[in-house]
C-alpha cells in the first residue's frame, strides 16, 4: 500500500481521540485541521440558532480560514475525520477539500456523532472531491477503531 495518513478536524478532541487511534494503529501520520480563529464553547452550541457554527452550517458558501494544510504529494490514502455537525461534515471540511490537491487518492472517512450517521457527510464529499476515489465511510463512536482501521487497509491493500 502506498503512504496513508490521517487528516482530521476535532473541535473537543473527541474525534482527535479516534484518529490518535487509527493513526497508532496503522503507524501513520496524523494532521490535525486547525481554523484560523478557534470555535470557543459559544461558537459550538448547536441549539443556539445564531452560534458560529449554526451559521455556518447553513451557508452552503462558508469557507473556513485554516491554519495550515499537510503535505498530500506522496499520499494514496487519507483517512479523512471529523464530527458530526447538522447530519453533515463542519464547514472546515468543505475548506479543506477546495484547497488541496485530491486527484487519484483514496478518502476513507470516518466521523463521530451523539446520534446522526455519515450517510449525507459521505455524499457531501463524494460530490466536493470527484477527482478522489472516496470510500465508504463510518461512524466511529466506542467502536474497536484500531481493528476497524486494520481491515480498511487489508480491504485496499
Amino acid at each position: 500500500m502506498q503512504k496513508a495518513m490521517v487528516v482530521c478536524f476535532s473541535a473537543t478532541s473527541t474525534t482527535l481521540k479516534v484518529a490518535q487511534e487509527i493513526s497508532k494503529a496503522l503507524q501513520i501520520e496524523l494532521f490535525k485541521l486547525e481554523p484560523v480563529k478557534p470555535y470557543t464553547r459559544a461558537d459550538l452550541d448547536w441549539t443556539n440558532p445564531t452560534s458560529r457554527t449554526s451559521k455556518e452550517q447553513k451557508d452552503a458558501t462558508c469557507e473556513v480560514a485554516i491554519k495550515a494544510l499537510p503535505n498530500l504529494q506522496e499520499v494514496k490514502l487519507l483517512f479523512l475525520g471529523f464530527p458530526i455537525w447538522w447530519y453533515q461534515e463542519p464547514k472546515i471540511i468543505d475548506s479543506f477539500l477546495q484547497k488541496v490537491n485530491l486527484d487519484g487518492k483514496i478518502i476513507v472517512p470516518f466521523a463521530t456523532s451523539g446520534g446522526s450517521g455519515i450517510v449525507k457527510a459521505q455524499l457531501e464529499i463524494q460530490k466536493r472531491a470527484s477527482n478522489a476515489q472516496v470510500k465508504y465511510g463510518q461512524c466511529l463512536n466506542s467502536e474497536d477503531v484500531a481493528s476497524w482501521a486494520k481491515s480498511v487497509m487489508d480491504r485496499l491493500a
